[in-house]
């Protein structure tokens, strides 16, 4: 998992060197690719599909009888690597309006990364293979991340919010790939 993230945020530190008027706490991560589309690459398909092959591994070695909820949480998060990949090869304009042209489907793919995220943290919370103390974390990240997608931005800047939610993405794929996998039938 380290080399799946490791390139993009030493990519991202570099580049916002290079960008005297970047922020971390204003700048999305989609406003510093939007300058160069090989940022994009770096910073969301890199790791996107890095997570994606984390979790097609993880589902495919499940043991049988471990239930439909690990089994929906794995592919959750399937969905949510490719829709945070996808936000990597789908254009931004950073000068135009977020629900202009085609920054709508780079918008859309973030959008849907932040669901499949919610719903991969229902999914893991719900299943019943998971131990009991894995559960309760996956039921604080189901609430945690639609109040950090609602109501971070009002607090902090949205771009703050999206970094707080792939520190949580990770946290809850070690969780979910910690668990012990027991049969419960």
């Amino acid at each position: 998992m380290v080399l799946t993230w490791l390139p993009p945020l030493t990519v991202a530190s570099w580049a916002a060197l290079a960008w005297p008027e970047y922020s971390h706490l204003r700048h999305s991560l989609s406003q510093l690719a939007a300058h160069a589309p090989w940022l994009g690459v770096l910073l969301f398909l890199w790791p996107g599909l890095g997570m994606a092959w984390h979790a097609h591994r993880a589902r495919g070695r499940l043991p049988e009888g471990s239930g439909l909820g690990l089994r929906l949480a794995w592919q959750m998060a399937l969905l949510a690597a490719l829709a945070f990949a996808l936000q990597g090869v789908l254009p931004f304009d950073a000068a135009r309006p977020a629900d202009e042209d085609a920054n709508r489907l780079h918008v859309l793919a973030g959008m849907l990364w932040w669901l499949c995220l919610w719903l991969m943290a229902g999914c893991a919370m719900l299943a019943r293979t998971l131990p009991g103390k894995r559960r309760l974390w996956m039921a604080l990240l189901w609430l945690a991340i639609p109040a950090l997608a609602l109501l971070a931005p009002a607090f902090t800047s949205g771009a703050l919010a999206l970094r707080l939610a792939i520190l949580l993405w990770i946290l809850m794929v070690l969780i979910v790939r910690g668990g012990r996998f027991r049969n419960r039938s």
